[in-house]
């Protein structure tokens, strides 16, 4: 009896684990569109916090809708719920460490951030990325 008591909550630890895990993942799939347009904007962030002129975001993988996958790159900026764009554009690589994206100056009261991406050709793509509010 002991064994199975220890066994379940074995298993049982293993699933709220695994749920909790699964629940904290900001990973996002994303369609990048042909000719270098810029996404809609991704769903809301979050708050910022304010403590921090920059928010981190990282590029896990970039790949083509089809063909040969020769896409490494993609780029991402920041906009306002007014669509105001409020950061310069970075270029993300994948497969690297998170990219600090600034506020640009005068910017930094904003709260409600927002995520725009494009592909960093003209062909059209899919990417996984990952962002951090701060």
């Amino acid at each position: 009896m002991k064994k199975i008591i220890i066994s379940f909550s074995v298993i049982i630890f293993m699933l709220v684990m695994s749920i909790s895990v699964r629940a904290s993942s900001t990973e996002k799939l994303i369609y990048l569109p042909s000719d270098q347009i810029w996404t809609d904007r991704t769903d809301n962030a979050g708050q910022r916090t304010g403590n921090y002129s920059y928010t981190e975001v990282r590029c896990h993988s970039v790949y083509p809708e089809s063909g040969f996958d020769t896409f490494s790159k993609m780029q991402v900026r920041l906009s306002d719920m007014y669509h105001n764009i409020i950061s310069n554009t970075y270029v993300l690589t994948e497969g690297t460490t998170y990219t600090k994206v600034y506020l640009l100056e005068g910017k930094l009261s904003v709260n409600d951030i927002y995520y725009e991406f494009r592909g960093n050709s003209n062909s059209s793509a899919y990417a996984v990325v990952t962002y951090k509010d701060k």
